[in-house]
């Protein structure tokens, strides 16, 4: 993760910590974890709920 995004993460908590709900971004292998049972087989995925962030 970047510096950037590290700030801007730190930021949106500061300012919000109870929406944000997190001390910490999720990293890569988190979003692995969370990822790793979809394929194109699975078809398309919709997150309900407030989201975790994009996937990349």
């Amino acid at each position: 993760m970047r510096d950037s995004d590290n700030w801007s993460f730190f930021r949106a908590w500061i300012g919000a910590p109870l929406r944000v709900a997190s001390v910490t971004p999720s990293g890569t292998a988190l979003a692995d974890l969370m990822t790793q049972e979809i394929t194109p087989e699975t078809g398309p995925v919709i997150e309900l709920g407030p989201g975790t962030g994009a996937f990349i």
